[in-house]
């Protein structure tokens, strides 16, 4: 597992992929929760995971406060099959 850290944008991260083979519809963009109160028993904050690659043996993924903004984390994951 190779952890570098990239900051792309969204566009940027469409790009990527577009160069590793995948279209923008091969792209997944996900609301996630990144914060649960046990107080209130409610999501109190949101993140967004965009990741391309899941169906074969790499998945590359960068999490976004903001879909406007940068990446503020990557993992890119590789396992044998």
């Amino acid at each position: 597992m190779a952890t570098t850290f990239h900051p792309f944008t969204l566009a940027e991260v469409y790009a990527f992929a577009a160069e590793h083979g995948y279209s923008e519809e091969q792209v997944t963009v996900e609301q996630v929760c990144c914060e649960w109160s046990e107080d209130y028993e409610q999501e109190l904050a949101w993140q967004y995971e965009v990741s391309f690659g899941h169906e074969y043996t790499e998945v590359w993924e960068w999490v976004f406060d903001d879909l406007d903004g940068t990446a503020v984390e990557y993992e890119h994951y590789e396992w044998e099959d």
